[in-house]
């Protein structure tokens, strides 16, 4: 008893404490105290005045200058300037005299070749040639980097400013169960905290929200972004949290809150792309790399054993100073190409049959103002209308949008297309609220990186793509490394080293007199560089004394403004310094120092004496793109700056008149790929001094100003009388506008006193702001609409029309009467897009004729429409007969059809209902397949097929209707092209049907015919035996329902536009609008259903049907549409007067099969209702 007491006393105790220490642990991880890079102190801390008021600035080491950079590369291949060639002579007398010794001078030579025999030569300048250099450096090898351009004048400039391991790569890796994603994660997340840490000036921690649309989207995004934190460790930093609705509109105002139920924040990383990659670059120069850019590689040089040796160069620079360049040699033992894009140029040098490994990836971006988000929260689109992502980010002040993935070629400096901008400008405003109107206009600049790619050359299928990086040895010792994205440069960097070490047998070593880089004794750069790789913890030039508050030292000593002396800090940490005393004295009282390049953003003078004297800048593009950031923020500014550009630059360089205007052309057309309009290429200094390089034309002014033509005053200011148009005078800069504007302005007034007609309006309206959106299908989704709604009903009645007037004749008909239907859907085409706002015919009629032809036409079409819903209820309960055996009352059969149509018809937009198409497809060549087959299987041997048959003119007319039917849907092309994203592509979409449906009809029917012959019944799915019919029945119910259901959206959406049109409720979401949208469907197909039961013999239906309207919508119509459309035109050219042959023979054919079909259709009922069996609504089988 006292065993079991204990138990009962120790047991929750264990719970109790298990629960507790459970909690306990949890509380930790979630509020543990976290280091976050950039929040400690300075690890040198900043200069202060002394007692006595002195101050004693950083000192901080200097590179050497580009020149000497170059004299260094010169020495490695054999050049020597007099000085050293002076020395050198002197060295050989004392030594001859000395010791006379010639083993000795030949021990000496080789010793000094081997001295300025570089290790490694790495000919790229972007981030992972940058990394290279420096990792190698720092292990104690001779180095040097040569870049064509300027560092990071490629890729490396043009990135997403991401710092990530990639949430997208993690659910990647969880779906497929890819380890190789997996580790890619896991590595680029490591490497994310060694950039944190090393350059904390230039990159951060960013809050990236996930917008939740869905109660059940909730756990999902959850799982992920905790599954993140968890793979990030010890290298993460917050943990991912979820946002209520208001709190995630609290934190995103600009988000659009419809359907949103909350959000995830997750935390990566961001950076200034550009000069992190020239940091690394000097950073490896301090340590004693020769780092040179604008010096090009020109070829490869091999020794006697096909090995490399070397390269040649050439100093581009000197070209552009208009001076005679000629090539040099470099001497290297190993040689490594890190030049991104470019790639397979240098491999080609080595190799020019060598295969290329790269496969070039366009990346678009697009700058927008800063207001369109959060200073510090930005945003990613996990599901994009194409499934791709795009993220949403605050950087330098403004948003940067993108991105795009698309196979491109390789250029320099790729530019933006439209196409792409309309793209992300699409999606931004799927998810910002509908009052934000993000404009063309709003685009501050548009770029487009190129992302290398790379397949394995080594890899059995060289079309594969690797996952991340690739480090491969040619037979003559090029080392390449491809691939890989800006997150691991570092460790791309360190993998390659390791290589060329191996390969090209180097001993790395340790640095024994590291530099000061802190320019402080305080700390000791070099106490860890021991010969191995240690970029883990080599902080860059600038991060040692970077704290978050040194922006107030310096505009507490330097007097700078506020927003400069924080850039200034953010963009070169400590040597801000340095920027700020190359700075010019403003003259005024505040600020102090720093004249600003632009007006608009925190760019100073000192910052570009600081890039030619420290940062190797030659160019003015290398300073507005890649030592600023200017003309990546805003190309008109950059632009606008030029001219200050080149003064200091001038003033620095010394360069003359011809180059100041070499530097004017290339960085206009360099400014072009920065999404600068295209009026602008020609703009000269003189142009942007004068202030007239701010002026458009009216098509650029819409497409590039960022705001609206200004009204004088706001009418509550007038001291006009309400009424008298007190906005606008007439010296207003609204009314000074072209002729096409004023035309457009004078529409206006004349529409104030006369407006437009409610029924000449657009539909839909505009879009923008709109609930729901109707203009939203692309060409193959109204395509497959189309063929869903044409090849239903009329695929089951043309084996039969073969069986009446004989294979010949109908296989011609068919064909015939398909070329005729695509000619007359091509003309309504063309009558839509000259009158955009018709929606139907019944605006069509109103068009041609008028009022009273709107309800002609109007009445007339929702008829047919009816009727054809109808045929689909009747169907239906052939269907359920079929298989069923005549199981219950037919009008049961009919019931179900009925509610089931119903519930499928709800659906607003005809992109919903697209999706039902596909399936609608799917499902009658599945059911015609089965068909065929069964028919085919249960021919009989004595099945007659004849060419052609004699047969009463009534019999004849109807199998001439049945046809016609089955290409009769061109009554709700209207519809479908007035929801399509681009009407101009219904072509497209009217082929597609055209095509399909021609070519099925022709096979169906001639195959149904050919093994069923004159048995062959009507619709032909019954023309199997045994237990097939009601398979194929079965199969078929998707199209049965899907078909009456698009005619039904039509219908319903004639008299919902007819009753709303030009209303807000065309575009609300509501209770209200729903309901009136639900009554006109119930009420709709509530008439088809008792049609269905008048009527209730299929042939006879489809006949009258076809009498009445088929003739006239599919070909009648369209004939005089055209005649109405060219009135005038007809004898203008031969052409004209054949097409006006061709569409009155349309019109004859539409009027002369109506009234001779009524006749037809009439003596077939009349003769049937004397031999019928079963009267109206009857719940006989009527299969």
């Amino acid at each position: 008893m006292s065993r079991s007491a204990s138990h009962r006393f120790l047991r929750p105790l264990i719970y109790a404490g298990a629960a507790t220490t459970a909690g306990g642990i949890t509380l930790y991880i979630s509020y543990r105290p976290r280091r976050i890079p950039g929040s400690d102190p300075a690890s040198v801390p900043p200069p202060r005045y002394t007692e006595d008021g002195r101050f004693f600035p950083p000192r901080f080491p200097q590179v050497k200058s580009r020149e000497q950079q170059i004299a260094d590369l010169k020495r490695s291949g054999g050049a020597k300037s007099c000085l050293d060639t002076a020395k050198d002579v002197g060295r050989e007398i004392i030594g001859s005299t000395s010791r006379g010794s010639q083993g000795m001078k030949d021990e000496r030579a080789k010793n000094e070749e081997d001295a300025e025999t570089y290790d490694l030569l790495v000919i790229g300048g972007g981030a992972t040639g940058s990394g290279i250099a420096l990792d190698a450096v720092t292990r104690g090898l001779k180095v040097a980097m040569v870049e064509r351009e300027d560092f990071a004048s490629g890729t490396s400039s043009k990135s997403t400013k991401l710092v990530h391991g990639g949430v997208r790569y993690l659910e990647k890796a969880v779906w497929d169960l890819d380890y190789n994603q997996y580790k890619l994660v896991k590595e680029a997340l490591r490497e994310r905290k060694y950039f944190l840490d090393t350059a904390p000036h230039l990159s951060n921690w960013l809050p990236i929200m996930i917008p939740v649309q869905k109660w059940w989207q909730v756990p999902y995004f959850w799982m992920g972004t905790k599954c993140y934190d968890l793979l990030a460790g010890a290298e993460g930093i917050e943990s991912s949290y979820f946002l209520t609705k208001t709190r995630a509109l609290a934190a995103f105002p600009m988000l659009r809150k419809e359907n949103l139920f909350g959000a995830l924040v997750y935390y990566d990383g961001a950076h200034n792309d550009s000069r992190m990659n020239v940091s690394l670059a000097m950073t490896a120069a301090i340590y004693g790399a020769t780092v040179v850019n604008h010096v090009e590689v020109t070829g490869l040089e091999k020794g006697a054993d096909g090995k490399l040796i070397g390269a040649r160069l050439k100093d581009r620079v000197q070209q552009k100073n208009g001076h005679e360049t000629q090539e040099f040699s470099v001497r290297a033992k190993g040689i490594i190409n890190a030049t991104g894009p470019f790639t397979d140029g240098v491999r080609k040098m080595d190799d020019p049959k060598v295969s290329e490994i790269v496969a070039p990836s366009s990346g678009v971006h697009v700058i927008l103002p800063g207001y369109y988000s959060p200073s510090k929260m930005g945003l990613i689109d996990p599901k994009t209308s194409d499934g791709r992502v795009i993220f949403f980010l605050p950087w330098q002040g403004n948003t940067i949008a993108g991105t795009t993935d698309a196979p491109t070629n390789i250029s320099q400096n790729p530019i933006a297309g439209e196409e792409e901008i309309s793209w992300i400008l699409s999606e931004i405003r799927n998810y910002l609220a509908p009052d934000l109107n993000v404009r063309r206009g709003d685009v501050l600049a548009a770029w487009s990186g190129i992302r290398p790619l790379v397949k394995d050359p080594h890899s059995k299928n060289t079309e594969s793509l690797v996952r991340n990086h690739l480090i491969t040895m040619s037979d003559s010792g090029l080392l390449t490394c491809a691939g890989g994205k800006w997150t691991t440069y570092r460790q791309m960097a360190e993998e390659t080293v390791d290589e060329a070490i191996k390969q090209y047998k180097l001993t790395p070593g340790p640095i024994l007199e590291a530099p000061r880089v802190s320019g402080t004794e305080m700390i000791d750069d070099g106490a860890a560089l021991n010969g191995t790789c240690q970029t883990h913890q080599v902080r860059l030039i600038g991060a040692h004394g970077f704290s978050n508050t040194l922006f107030i030292n310096l505009i507490q000593h330097f007097g700078l403004e506020s927003i400069v002396a924080k850039h200034l800090t953010e963009s070169y940490g400590d040597r801000a310094w340095t920027v700020a005393a190359l700075s010019a004295p403003t003259e005024k009282r505040y600020p102090v120092r720093g004249i600003k390049i632009s007006a608009l953003y925190p760019f100073i003078d000192g910052e570009i004496r600081y890039a030619v004297r420290h940062e190797y800048a030659q160019t003015a593009v290398d300073v507005l793109s890649r030592r600023t950031r200017l003309a990546f923020l805003n190309a008109q500014a950059a632009l606008e700056a030029l001219p200050t550009v080149i003064d200091l630059m001038t003033e620095e360089l010394n360069w003359d008149n011809k180059r100041q205007d070499l530097e004017w052309r290339d960085t206009v057309e360099f400014l072009a790929s920065m999404g600068l309009a295209k009026s602008k290429l020609k703009v000269t200094r003189r142009d942007v001094e004068s202030g007239r390089a701010g002026e458009y034309d009216e098509h650029e002014r819409k497409l590039y100003s960022r705001h609206d033509r200004p009204a004088d005053m706001m009418e509550s200011d007038s001291k006009f009388l309400s009424g008298e148009k007190p906005i606008v005078r007439a010296d207003s800069p609204v009314t000074r506008i072209n002729d096409e504007e004023r035309d457009g302005a004078a529409a206006i007034k004349l529409q104030e006193k006369n407006p437009v007609k409610k029924s000449r309006m657009d539909p839909f309206g505009d879009e923008s702001n709109a609930d729901i959106k109707y203009r939203t299908m692309e060409w193959w989704q109204a395509g497959m609409i189309m063929i869903a709604e044409t090849i239903s009903l009329g695929i089951l009645s043309l084996p039969s029309v073969l069986a009446t007037i004989g294979m010949f004749p109908g296989l011609i008909l068919i064909l015939g009467l398909g070329i005729l239907a695509t000619y007359t859907g091509f003309v309504l085409g063309q009558f839509k897009l000259a009158h955009p706002h018709v929606h139907n015919m019944a605006d069509a009629g109103e068009v041609m004729i008028g009022p009273w032809a709107r309800e002609l036409f109007g009445f007339a079409q929702m008829l047919y429409l009816v009727f054809i819903m109808a045929s689909h209820i009747l169907t239906f309960s052939i269907m359920m007969n079929t298989v069923t055996s005549h199981g219950t009352c037919t009008i049961v059969f009919g019931l179900v059809g009925f509610v089931v149509s119903l519930l499928c018809t709800l659906p607003r937009t005809l992109l919903k209902v697209s999706h039902l198409s596909i399936v609608s497809f799917v499902s009658i060549i599945a059911a015609v397949m089965i068909t065929m087959i069964g028919v085919a299987v249960s021919a009989s041997s004595s099945v007659v097929v004849v060419a052609t048959r004699a047969v009463p003119f009534t019999s004849a007319f109807l199998a001439v209707l049945n046809v016609m039917f089955a290409y009769s849907g061109h009554v709700a092309f209207f519809s479908f092209i007035s929801e399509m994203k681009v009407p101009q592509s219904y072509p497209k979409a009217l082929f597609l049907l055209q095509g399909a449906d021609t070519a099925m009809y022709l096979i169906v029917a001639g195959v149904i015919y050919r093994y069923a012959g004159a048995n062959v019944v009507s619709p032909a799915l019954g023309s199997t035996t045994g237990v097939l019919p009601k398979v194929a029945y079965g199969v078929a119910i998707p199209t049965i329902v899907i078909a009456g259901v698009i005619n039904a959206h039509v219908a319903a959406k004639y008299v919902y536009v007819r009753l709303f049109r030009g209303t807000d409720r065309m575009a609300q979401r509501t209770w209200s609008s729903f309901g009136l949208w639900v009554l006109i469907v119930v009420t709709l197909w509530t008439l088809a259903w008792i049609i269905s039961k008048a009527i209730p013999v299929f042939n006879d239906l489809l006949g009258l049907v076809s009498s009445l309207f088929a003739s006239w919508f599919t070909y009648g119509l369209s004939g005089v549409f055209w005649l109405f459309l060219n009135h005038g035109q007809y004898r203008r050219n031969w052409w004209k007067m054949a097409l006006m042959v061709l569409n009155v023979f349309a019109v004859a054919v539409g009027a002369v099969t109506c009234g001779v079909g009524l006749y037809a259709s009439g003596m077939s009922i009349a003769a049937a209702t004397k031999n019928r069996t079963q009267g109206a609504f009857s719940c006989g089988s009527n299969a």
